[in-house]
């Protein structure tokens, strides 16, 4: 199972951030996983909401700022007084800082940015170390149509019309909410054709359930957690 961190070590660190992604990485997670959004001049970067609110001293829509509003934005003191300074960072740097390092889970949130997303990646040869994932079938039809990579369409609950779709599209995988998925549903999602993981993993039971499922994968808040479920350190003698 590959243990992805979800917007980094994001229990423990400010979503989204250098921090965050720093920490998942000394924990040992197999990937990171962040949100891709732009600003109003067209600048990519690393925000799961829609608004800038919940995360950092700003207000409004990311796609209503300028990329020089937003990097001044303090992304950390919602988390913790000690993650004062931390800032929303690009995807250009982003990728240089860890795209040689591990694997990456791209989630597309908004609409109008697949082109420039895959063409930054293509940019820096990283094309076979991304999965591109969405909530929205139509984005990942797009990034499939741009270029031979990995594509990932996340789903509360596998179904026949999720099949069909997903067989149109030709996707690499597919992930499906925790809640609603276990052994018997993820033989039915590989005997369709595709990989099969899981996002939402909030507590210890659904991740205990993921494990149980025998899932290719789980993006998760607290990969050291998981880590040490799957990879429990010899006892001392």
């Amino acid at each position: 199972m590959i243990v992805i961190a979800h917007r980094g070590a994001s229990a423990y660190a400010p979503e989204n951030t250098r921090a965050s992604f720093d920490l998942a990485v000394a924990m040992g997670a197999d990937a990171i996983e962040t949100d891709l959004r732009a600003t109003r001049d067209g600048k990519i970067v690393l925000l799961h909401d829609a608004l800038v609110d919940r995360t950092t001293d700003g207000h409004g829509p990311v796609d209503q700022l300028s990329w020089n509003s937003v990097q001044s934005l303090d992304a950390g003191t919602r988390k913790h007084p000690r993650f004062a300074g931390e800032r929303i960072m690009d995807f250009p740097c982003f990728l240089d800082r860890y795209g040689s390092r591990c694997p990456l889970y791209l989630e597309i949130k908004a609409n109008g940015i697949e082109e420039r997303v895959v063409s930054l990646v293509r940019q820096r040869g990283l094309l076979d170390r991304v999965v591109f994932t969405s909530f929205d079938a139509a984005t990942v039809a797009r990034v499939a149509a741009l270029a031979r990579v990995r594509t990932c369409w996340l789903v509360r609950e596998w179904s026949p019309s999720a099949a069909e779709q997903s067989r149109a599209i030709g996707l690499y995988e597919v992930s499906i909410n925790a809640a609603h998925v276990d052994a018997a549903i993820a033989e039915r999602v590989r005997a369709a054709g595709f990989g099969v993981r899981a996002w939402g993993l909030r507590d210890d039971d659904l991740m205990r359930r993921a494990v149980a499922a025998g899932l290719d994968g789980v993006t998760i808040d607290f990969p050291d957690r998981l880590i040490r479920l799957l990879r429990p350190s010899p006892r001392a003698e």
